[in-house]
């Protein structure tokens, strides 16, 4: 059987029952609970005061990488180079991207982590996202 919903809408469903309340007890996480109850048990402790406690701890993980990293490598082989972070993303000069892409699949490989990280035009002002 085929999978009924867009991607923006499946993402949002799954961000929604891992970070907000505990009444997202949902389809998603039940299948989440049930493929992997470790995890998900651990999210459950994490959120079991405050459950915003686990987006903190998503987002600081996340920085942490961003920035002690990705960015500083980045800095320490070129520190001429222009890179600003905003959000989840890195932008840097077109010429750059690709630099910048090669250097965080190095740094997440280390962490034995395969995600996609997609070149994307930042605006006319000459900038590439990462």
């Amino acid at each position: 059987m085929g999978l009924s919903v867009d991607y923006d809408t499946l993402k949002h469903r799954v961000l929604a029952t891992l970070f907000d309340r505990d009444c997202h007890r949902n389809a998603i996480y039940h299948v989440l609970d049930q493929e992997f109850p470790t995890l998900m048990a651990f999210i459950r402790g994490v959120k079991q005061h405050d459950y915003r406690q686990l987006a903190r701890l998503a987002q600081r993980t996340e920085s942490d990488f961003i920035f002690g990293r990705a960015v500083s490598r980045v800095l320490r082989e070129r520190p001429d180079l222009f890179i600003a972070t905003i959000h989840d993303s890195v932008m840097t000069m077109i010429g750059n991207e690709e630099y910048v892409r090669d250097v965080m699949l190095t740094e997440f490989r280390k962490l034995g982590v395969e995600p996609t990280v997609r070149i994307e035009n930042g605006s006319a002002y000459g900038t590439r996202g990462v």
